[in-house]
């Protein structure tokens, strides 16, 4: 079976569901096997994602789009 590979959007959505079911008092191991990763993974997505919103991975997903953009002109005109 492949791995399937998870958006940053559903990480930082993950990671503060985990949050907020540890912060009602719930330990985290529990909180990681309910909702269906590791914990190794829950702390590899806290140390690459951990203070980041939404809105912010989707403003870099933008600025990385465009700057691909703008490099692939850059290459056309050379």
């Amino acid at each position: 079976m492949a791995k399937r590979r998870s958006k940053p959007e559903g990480i930082v959505t993950t990671l503060r569901r985990i949050d907020f079911l540890t912060g009602q008092g719930m330990p985290r191991l529990d909180v990681t096997r309910q909702i269906g990763v590791t914990e190794q993974t829950f702390y590899h997505f806290r140390k690459k994602h951990g203070g980041a919103g939404t809105d912010q991975i989707k403003e870099l997903k933008r600025l990385l789009k465009e700057r691909t953009r703008a490099q692939g002109s850059l290459r056309s005109d050379a």
